[in-house]
């Protein structure tokens, strides 16, 4: 079982494919596909893959390609547990957002590996017990700061 992070699923679904990133995280998600592996879409990936789309169609364009994969909506025992990741992560020193430890609760609440091309899951995991399949190379833009 695997949960994809918005980092790869990104990736994946760029128009423009850049060889060295985006084909390795499309390539894996469809070998997921073909392999019948169950893929779990946290519930505030989908919104952060569909947020600030400009046209109307590329919202539907992506919500449709989108609807195979199960949404798992966050419970209250996810919020629970994304607040004490976020509070082991601070007494590390490792600042770490809300939506990023939601979706590793999610990941770990689901007994799911987390698949994901954001090294702040890899620093967080240092710390937690987060099982990770880490997509290279990683993000160009991620200097250790909070966000997904």
């Amino acid at each position: 079982m695997y949960v994809i992070d918005t980092s790869v699923w990104s990736r994946a679904l760029r128009r423009q494919k850049q060889p060295n990133e985006d084909s390795v995280a499309a390539d894996l998600i469809r070998r997921l596909v073909v392999d019948n592996e169950v893929i779990i879409t946290p519930g505030i990936v989908l919104q952060e893959l569909l947020s600030g789309l400009r046209v109307d169609r590329d919202f539907e364009r992506l919500t449709k390609a989108l609807d195979p994969f199960s949404v798992v909506l966050a419970t209250k025992q996810h919020h629970l547990l994304a607040a004490r990741l976020f509070n082991i992560c601070k007494a590390h020193g490792l600042n770490v957002g809300p939506a990023d430890v939601l979706i590793a609760a999610t990941a770990i609440q689901c007994g799911a590996t987390l698949v994901t091309a954001d090294n702040d899951f890899r620093r967080m995991g240092e710390h937690v017990e987060l099982d990770l399949l880490f997509v290279e190379p990683p993000l160009e833009a991620d200097t250790g700061a909070a966000g997904a």
